[in-house]
């Protein structure tokens, strides 16, 4: 948990720095514009993956390098086949937005795919063995220094979109040869079979369809604004999207791939079980509720300070993001559970609820003509929304952690995010009643003075809230020190 935590503090960090830089280098529309591409390649990802990565981490047995030996053969081959189809159908993905510019970019980026498809084994490997400090503490930042530095250097040769997408070769390719360099996958040590991929196929399939699902409702967004509106649109959504998610995406990675472990060893121990996913569930709550307080907030200055008065009207965007991360609090804990318990179709029920409302919302929005920025970031909060709930309710119907045990296990940081938003919709409503141009920076010393402000402003909503946690619930607080005290001595519990 520590390395974890090293590692995803440094790359939030690390991404945040180059997000600023290269959102003064590019335009909205050039970052769109990769974007509309890189959708394609991220679901069909999940196809190179089928599950896999999960497959290799719960299963048990004596034929595990049979699995390990057949999943280098099985992935590699379809996340070559993938990159073919992508290629081929790069002519019509330019079509299909009505840009031209698109041919040679979605070409390009298919190959993408095979890249990010020999890194799944060595990287299940390595959860599996609950060896994540290298990989999360120094491959993940190595990745975004790759990515970062490759698109500012280009892009100030004036290479414009291209710099963006061999900074996503540079990126990929660093992940995955360190996986490998990490893992060591020995391919000689067990035998590939068509029984074993079968049996990886009947876990994994569940998870595919989850992972189809929720895919599908979260790129729905971007490939509808690139249809209906502009690139220029599909850049702010892309960009509220990633800033949104640096640290929430960190906060769940860190938990969930150590709680998954876990929770797949305690299956036999329901009681235990049942605690381990309890406290995981009140962590998850009290580190994100602050950072989606402060999004729904604080969002459109935070998009005009950090990225320029250009990307101003991401800020919507990220408005709605910190209400669906609340939501993302709640639901991932569960997906960790149903993942756990062999029951991952539980996963795909959920995600195809939640696409349902998705693409519902998205068709109403088209049919009607109301398609814009604002409106696409409403469905967002209301898809993350409905797929907390019918989480909660298969959790507990399960018999996995009951509708009252969730409750008490996030009530009290709820409580302190309400308490925290009051206090940070007043000083945003002061300074913009004081100083009605103060997020709208352009130029250094502007953006310094801005992010100041937003950070003394942010610094005061979490003491807000860590003051008002502790009078609700002084022993969370106590655990949650606790278990990073543990994580600090490198014991396991």
């Amino acid at each position: 948990m520590l390395w974890a935590s090293i590692g995803w503090y440094s790359s939030f960090i690390l991404s945040f720095v180059f997000s600023l830089v290269t959102a003064r280098l590019l335009t909205p529309a050039e970052f769109g514009l990769v974007g509309m591409v890189l959708v394609i390649v991220v679901v069909a990802q999940l196809f190179a993956d089928s599950g896999t990565r999960a497959a290799l981490v719960h299963r048990e047995g004596d034929d595990l390098a049979d699995a390990v030996s057949t999943a280098m053969v099985s992935v590699p081959l379809a996340g070559f086949v993938g990159s073919c189809v992508i290629a081929a159908c790069s002519s019509l993905i330019a079509s299909f937005y009505h840009e031209p510019r698109l041919v040679w970019i979605a070409f390009t980026m298919s190959w993408l795919l095979f890249i990010f498809s020999l890194s799944i084994v060595p990287d299940a490997l390595l959860q599996r063995r609950l060896d994540l400090r290298i990989r999360r503490a120094v491959i993940d930042p190595l990745s975004i220094v790759g990515y970062g530095v490759t698109v500012i250097v280009l892009a100030l040769a004036g290479l414009g979109p291209w710099s963006l997408v061999i900074g996503q070769f540079v990126s990929f390719t660093i992940i995955t040869a360190g996986a490998w360099w990490l893992a060591k996958p020995r391919f000689r040590k067990g035998r590939p079979s068509w029984d074993v991929y079968r049996s990886i196929a009947r876990y994994g399939r569940g998870l595919l369809a989850a992972n189809m699902v929720e895919s599908v409702e979260a790129q729905a967004a971007p490939v509808v604004l690139g249809r209906g509106v502009d690139t220029h649109a599909v850049g702010l959504w892309q960009a509220g999207m990633r800033l949104g998610k640096l640290p929430l995406t960190g906060i769940v990675q860190v938990t969930g791939g150590v709680v998954f472990s876990a929770l797949s060893r305690l299956k036999h121990d329901l009681p235990r079980f049942r605690a381990v996913a309890s406290e995981a569930l009140q962590m998850n709550s009290m580190l994100i509720v602050p950072v989606g307080v402060t999004f729904m907030t604080m969002g459109v200055p935070i998009m005009g300070v950090v990225y320029g008065s250009e990307w101003r009207g991401a800020g919507v965007v990220l408005q709605f993001i910190g209400f669906w991360a609340i939501c993302l609090g709640l639901s991932d804990n569960g997906r960790e559970i149903f993942k756990a318990l062999g029951r991952p179709m539980l996963v795909a029920r959920g995600a195809a609820f939640e696409t349902a409302a998705a693409i519902l919302y998205l068709g109403v929005l088209w049919g009607t003509g109301h398609l814009s920025l604002w409106a696409v970031a409403l469905g967002r909060a209301i898809s993350g929304g409905v797929l907390a709930c019918t989480y909660i309710v298969q959790a507990h119907r399960l018999g996995a952690l009951r509708v009252g045990e969730q409750w008490r296990a996030v009530r009290a940081s709820m409580g302190a995010g309400l308490v925290q938003a009051g206090v940070m919709w007043g000083l945003h409503w002061y300074l913009s009643h004081e100083w009605p141009h103060w997020d709208v920076v352009d130029g250094f010393v502007p953006t310094i003075a801005g992010l100041g402000v937003v950070l003394a402003v942010f610094l005061v909503g979490v003491a807000v809230y860590a003051v008002t946690l502790w009078m609700l619930d002084r022993e969370s607080i106590r655990r949650l020190r606790k278990n990073l005290q543990t994580s600090i001595a490198g014991r396991r519990a």
